[in-house]
């Protein structure tokens, strides 16, 4: 019993991590409303909120290409943008980064986005610097990250969907003391 009195202390003397339970409480939200095809529905609502004119591709086989997004009144204009999104736990492999870079000769764009809440392989990875004017890897962080910066502009029914609320907290040093 004392045993566990001094673990329960020890864990009441951390402090909590505020942000990264919040961040944990979006991303399972995300994983269980935005599943499928909604989920390539998200992206598009956030590449939109970006500024792009994007179009969807039905659900269903879409030869690599689930998003085509463009600048402009039409979305003609560059930087043009194709997207492969992946939800659930798949994860990208090199052949889907091939048939990403593929999709961005055949229909012209000028950039790649790959967005995988299973994450990648370590060989994608690798290719991060390689490909970095090319492509673009959105995991989960890097999907949560640009959604919170567009989420006011995000549609009506996205945020009904995922209901936030901006929460402002004091930045504490490592002693626990208001930072500078």
């Amino acid at each position: 019993q004392a045993a566990a009195q001094e673990d329960t202390t020890e864990a009441a003397d951390q402090p909590i991590n505020l942000e990264q339970l919040t961040r944990d409480q979006i991303e399972r939200r995300i994983a269980s409303v935005f599943t499928g095809h909604d989920f390539t529905r998200l992206v598009a609502a956030i590449l939109a909120a970006q500024g792009y004119q994007t179009r969807v591709s039905p659900p269903g086989a879409d030869a690599g290409v689930d998003i085509v997004a463009g600048n402009g009144p039409l979305g003609l204009d560059s930087p043009r943008v194709v997207a492969q999104v992946k939800s659930g736990n798949v994860t990208v492999d090199q052949p889907t980064l091939q048939g990403l870079i593929g999709s961005i000769q055949d229909t012209h764009a000028d950039h790649g986005l790959v967005v995988s809440w299973g994450g990648f392989t370590s060989a994608v990875r690798r290719r991060t610097n390689e490909l970095f004017f090319r492509v673009r890897l959105w995991g989960r962080e890097e999907l949560v990250d640009n959604l919170l910066a567009v989420y006011d502009r995000l549609p009506e029914d996205i945020r009904a969907e995922l209901p936030l609320r901006r929460t402002w907290t004091l930045v504490l040093d490592d002693d626990g003391e208001v930072g500078a």
